[in-house]
């Protein structure tokens, strides 16, 4: 019986986690989607289907090296396969530096997080991110407006 019970527990804290994360972060999975999808109905289709897929996958995702990067990668690939192919900031962006380089200047300078923020959505350390935006500077040189 206390068998169970310590099942129960696990089950009732690997949920909790899930959802946990889902508020802490759906709001900003979504403004980072609205920037590769463009239209808003769209971005939050495709951010509700990777957390679908994450629900299914949960332990699975605790057990990887970084969840946050894990969840990072099906949001970035996801959000790949919705965004139209026109001349939006974040669609040059992508077309231009790495996506880990793209998604950082997205999420700090165009949507305003602060480094440590965005980096810990993209599961990252904060001098890891420093170092991206640096970079993306560098690669962007003129076009860069951040």
């Amino acid at each position: 019986m206390s068998r169970r019970r310590g099942g129960d527990a696990r089950l009732f804290a690997n949920w909790l986690g899930y959802h946990a994360l889902c508020e802490a972060n759906r709001s900003a999975y979504v403004q980072y989607a609205e920037r590769r999808c463009i239209d808003r109905a769209e971005a939050r289709r495709c951010v509700d289907t990777v957390l679908a897929a994450l629900e299914d996958s949960w332990i699975a995702v605790l057990g990887s090296r970084c969840p946050a990067d894990r969840i990072w990668t099906d949001l970035r690939a996801e959000a790949a396969r919705r965004t139209p192919i026109t001349g939006s900031r974040a669609g040059r962006l992508h077309a231009i530096l790495r996506p880990a380089q793209a998604d950082i200047v997205i999420l700090h300078h165009d949507l305003g997080l602060p480094v440590e923020r965005a980096a810990h959505l993209m599961g990252m350390p904060a001098p890891v991110a420093s170092a991206l935006l640096r970079s993306a500077a560098r690669a962007l040189g003129a076009q860069f407006d951040g």
